[in-house]
Parts: C-alpha cells; structure tokens; sequence
C-alpha cells in the first residue's frame, strides 16, 4: 500500500513531469527527428494549388470581422483558388450584417439564429464547402500575407492530414506560459 506520502509524492513527480519532463522529452525527440530528416521546402507550381477555404467560424464579432475578412481576402493566393466562408451559430450583435456586406467580393455568409456552440457550427458547415483544404482560422486572428503557400505546401506530402499555425502576439505581449505553449506545439 502506497500510503499518503507515497500518494503526495506521485502527484509531485505528474506535476513535474507534465511542466518540466514532457517539454525535455519532446523537445529532444524533436530535436532528434530534425537532424534525421531536415525539413525540406515542397515546390508548388501555380497551376497545381489546390483549392482553399478559409473558414471564420464567428459568435458576436462584430468589432473584428471586417478587419479579418479585408485579412483573408488581401492574401497571396490565387482569387480562383480562394474562397472565404464565415460560419455564425447565434450571433445576436451585427456580426451577420457585416458579413454580408462582402458578399459582391464572394464572402460566403452561413447563419443560423440558434446558438449551438462552435463545433454545431463548423460540423454544419464542413459539408457544403468543396474546397480540397479547409483552413480554420478564429475572427480576430490575423494571418500573414504568404501563411495559405506555406500551409498549403505541406499537403503534397500524401503522408500529411493536417497542418497547424503558429500564434503569435504581437505588441510584446506574449509571456512566458505563452511562449513554453508555443515551444510545445512547435516539437509536436
């Protein structure tokens, strides 16, 4: 029988592993997958990228939404190739209005009054976009200009099924929970 102390010092060692021992570990697992295989840099012609939605699920963003989707649609991708798709579940302030403001510039409005949560909503719309990748992206993040080529690059590796992005803060506010999270995802 383990008895209290025993109990108190597995907890300590979970709590020190989970902030100290997984970011040692996966940082020297990363480490050592980089020396073995270098990330190499996937051409991509013009021709054959694929088609992207970049899909803004939005609940009451009306302070945000214009700025981002002036985001979306000013980056480096082929207009052609480019749809932008904002998905609001409830939104109750001017959020849809806005949206649908930019209809003239193919911004695709999909709302629905009830309030279902934010994966009701992507789940509902996941079906009706037809692009080859879905890029996810929150209202009031701001995406670089190239970040689509960059992303998009990945996929012409048959082994890859996702890609994710990096946060980052601008303004120096990023600190130091923020930046050990970053160094996580980063390994992952």
């Amino acid at each position: 029988m383990i008895g209290w102390q025993g109990l108190f010092w597995c907890a300590v060692a979970l709590v020190v592993y989970t902030f100290w021992g997984y970011p040692l570990l996966i940082g020297l697992l990363a480490w050592r997958v980089r020396r073995l295989r270098p990330p190499g840099r996937i051409p991509m012609a013009e021709p054959d990228l694929p088609s992207v939605a970049v899909l803004i699920p939005a609940y009451n963003e009306e302070a945000v939404i214009a700025a981002k989707i002036e985001n979306s649609l000013a980056l480096t991708y082929p207009p052609d190739r480019l749809e932008v798709v904002v998905v609001t579940d409830g939104s109750d302030d001017k959020t849809p209005e806005i949206v649908a403001r930019y209809a003239d510039r193919g911004v695709r409005l999909y709302h629905q009054p009830e309030r279902r949560g934010k994966m009701a909503a992507i789940n509902r719309i996941m079906p009706l976009l037809a692009a080859d990748i879905v890029v996810m992206t929150d209202a009031n993040a701001m995406v670089a200009p190239g970040a689509l080529r960059a992303i998009v690059r990945h996929f012409a590796d048959p082994t890859v099924a996702g890609v994710a992005g990096e946060k980052r803060v601008l303004g120096g506010g990023e600190g130091l929970y923020w930046r050990y999270e970053s160094f996580l995802k980063r390994c992952d």
